[in-house]
């Protein structure tokens, strides 16, 4: 499954400028990550993919919103750039053993700059602890966005 993730990133990374970073935030039962390209062109979209990767050995259920993830962008200043917002809450999904979900999402930044991206998960471990809650975030990573 990790080889199709990194399939799938080469090939994307082939539709961007420069390289490919990736961020992730490890828990003991879970990891997120978030892959971005370093260097993009002002007003040329450009892709993020964030994972969710469950570490256990059988089939548990989340309880999570739309989207799964939420990414928060900054400028060099700090001010955010997007605000998160979820469509739907409550989403129940099933997660098989080793299980990861991906998502693919399409940004444009406008002005050329150094931003900051991250990415974050909120969820509910059903069956465990009375359903144990989840906020992971990935650390930052920094694009470049040229002219």
């Amino acid at each position: 499954m990790r080889w199709i993730f990194f399939i799938v990133l080469l090939i994307l990374a082939g539709c961007q400028t420069g390289e490919t970073v990736t961020a992730s935030h490890e828990h003991d039962d879970f990891t997120i990550q978030v892959s971005v390209p370093e260097h993009v062109q002002a007003n040329q979209p450009f892709t993020i993919v964030t994972e969710l990767s469950s570490h256990h050995d059988q089939e548990i259920e989340i309880i999570t919103g739309e989207p799964i993830f939420h990414h928060m962008i900054w400028d060099s200043n700090g001010k955010a750039m997007n605000y998160i917002v979820s469509t739907s809450i409550g989403i129940h999904r099933t997660l098989k053993a080793q299980e990861t979900l991906s998502e693919e999402k399409s940004y444009t930044l406008k002005e050329p700059g150094t931003y900051e991206i991250s990415a974050v998960v909120t969820f509910t471990h059903v069956g465990v602890n009375d359903g144990s809650e989840y906020k992971l975030e990935t650390p930052k990573r920094t694009i470049e966005v040229t002219e």
